[in-house]
């Protein structure tokens, strides 16, 4: 009843893991759905708990989630602008691009280091 308290009072169901109500709520389950993955028996969620979680738009991934978004706002820009070339002072792509081209030079000398990965990387070289 809190998350869809939550949901509706915010918009979104990305619960941050320092929400004094739900945080630890969102803790717990993103660390079980991770062990769902893995070996389902091992998890307390169930695949109707997760489909009921899923309906509400919980975030079970934050890092993705936020990864996608900033794709979606890239793909936008592309959509209206034809290129990529964003400065890295705009007003709301200013700072993700400037991450990701840093992030993109600390790959090139050591991957383990970065956090793009191989399949971010094909993803932004498809914009």
């Amino acid at each position: 009843k809190k998350l869809e308290i939550y949901v509706k009072q915010n918009g979104h169901c990305s619960i941050p893991n320092n929400d004094p109500v739900l945080g630890h709520f969102a803790k717990y389950t993103r660390s079980e759905y991770k062990l769902y993955q893995t070996d389902p028996g091992a998890s307390s969620l169930t695949s109707e708990r997760i489909e009921q979680l899923n309906g509400l738009g919980f975030v079970f991934d934050p890092r993705k989630h936020e990864w996608d978004t900033k794709m979606k706002k890239l793909e936008l820009y592309v959509k209206q602008n034809g290129h990529c070339n964003i400065p890295v002072d705009h007003p709301e792509l200013g700072s993700i691009v400037k991450r990701i081209r840093s992030e993109y030079k600390r790959y090139q000398t050591d991957p383990e280091a970065s956090s793009l990965t191989t399949e971010r990387i094909e993803q932004l070289n498809e914009l």
